[in-house]
């Protein structure tokens, strides 16, 4: 999921992305976010969500980091 437009995520959005996350897991796929920036990093720190969302800079390192988790 491309986040690098996002620029703000209230707790509405957060329970948002844990449903998704949710969701993914049952249907037995990973769910990455790339492009977290700013703001939303630093919620998803703050709140710890970034311990259990996986969180990348590019669509690109997301990839090459789940194929090596798939391999």
């Amino acid at each position: 999921m491309d986040l690098s437009n996002l620029s703000f995520c209230d707790s509405s959005g957060l329970g948002a992305l844990i449903g998704i996350r949710k969701q993914m897991i049952a249907a037995g796929r990973p769910l990455a976010l790339v492009g977290v920036h700013g703001m939303v990093a630093r919620t998803l720190h703050r709140t710890g969500l970034d311990k259990i969302l996986l969180c990348y800079l590019t669509a690109a390192d997301a990839e090459h980091a789940l194929a090596d988790i798939h391999a």
